[in-house]
């Protein structure tokens, strides 16, 4: 009858720790912080596309000239292909040294690696850069994952 009652008394602690946390308050500075990155993100990966097309007539050679709009989505995909191949990387970071780290990386990374696209003046440079850009960012799954992290429910 003891070990009863002390199951009892711990599955009624877990109940009212459960329900003291989804009373906890949300933190709204940290999803404001998140949200600027998410927005940073998405920035990043749609910022080129107004001027992106005359960067590729630009560096194209005149004999590949009739296949710029293929060229252009090249490089325009190159920094989600870098996000899917590396996501998974940094979500196993995440884990070892913690989100925040992860998120001051994948942030730097765009950063330093973005004027190095402004810089290209071939095409293997452009999306190069894009797909490495793409490979040292992996924010937009550990985002959610924080979020995940935040929340209870």
């Amino acid at each position: 009858m003891n070990h009863d009652s002390q199951d009892m008394e711990s599955s009624d602690s877990a109940a009212a720790s459960s329900d003291a946390l989804s009373d906890a308050p949300l933190p709204f500075d940290t999803f404001v912080a998140l949200a600027a990155l998410q927005l940073s993100e998405a920035w990043n990966i749609v910022m080129l596309f107004p001027f992106l097309l005359f960067l590729v007539k630009d560096i194209l050679p005149a004999s590949l000239q009739s296949q710029t709009g293929f060229y252009t989505g090249i490089i325009g995909s190159m920094w989600s292909l870098g996000q899917v191949v590396s996501s998974s990387l940094w979500g196993y970071f995440s884990d070892i040294y913690g989100r925040r780290p992860t998120l001051l990386i994948g942030t730097f990374g765009v950063i330093l690696i973005s004027p190095f696209f402004g810089l290209s003046s071939t095409l293997f440079q452009a999306a190069s850069t894009r797909f490495i850009g793409g490979l040292l960012n992996g924010n937009v799954a550990i985002i959610k994952s924080v979020v995940g992290d935040c929340t209870n429910k």
